[in-house]
């Protein structure tokens, strides 16, 4: 995996009466540590931990589930009362370990596709009650076949004449 990471597909709702919850499990992540990924040195020795792009106190900042995980780099939108993923295209930092406590709570068949900076590509797969899972995955293309541009609806495909274009 490379060190930019960015979503090529998602599917992740998490319904607005499972948002309290997953913003307990949230906070509930700053007292462990051993899971931090960032922090600041000094002289050759850590002084602090903190989640990449997070603050060291980032429950007394962010005060909902929508603003924890925009603060890691999700793009988010409110449907209703339920919270939509929509992508993320960022730096990796901490976004799997943030999207691994809650999903549980995701609406059933969640996913989000990844691809990081060096061609790679994953999809997480969640909810319904489901842990956070991984696959590893690749593209395969299909046979080709002769394409040909149009307008929709105005010419239907395969009726331009190639001498219409000098061609």
């Amino acid at each position: 995996m490379g060190y930019y990471v960015r979503t090529t597909d998602v599917s992740a709702i998490l319904s607005g009466d499972k948002l309290d919850i997953a913003y307990e499990r949230l906070v509930e992540l700053n007292t462990h540590d051993e899971w931090k990924r960032g922090g600041s040195w000094s002289g050759g020795v850590q002084t602090s931990k903190h989640y990449s792009w997070m603050s060291e106190d980032y429950p007394s900042e962010l005060k909902t589930t929508r603003e924890v995980l925009e603060a890691v780099g999700y793009e988010t939108r409110m449907i209703l009362d339920d919270l939509q993923i929509l992508g993320y295209d960022n730096k990796t930092g901490c976004e799997d370990t943030f999207i691994w406590a809650i999903a549980d709570l995701f609406d059933t068949g969640s996913y989000i596709e990844w691809q990081g900076e060096e061609g790679e590509r994953w999809r997480w797969d969640f909810g319904g009650g489901d842990p956070l899972l991984q696959r590893e995955g690749e593209i395969t293309w299909s046979d080709s076949q002769e394409m040909e541009p149009h307008e929709y609806g105005l010419v239907p495909l395969g009726h331009v004449p190639l001498n219409l274009f000098g061609l």
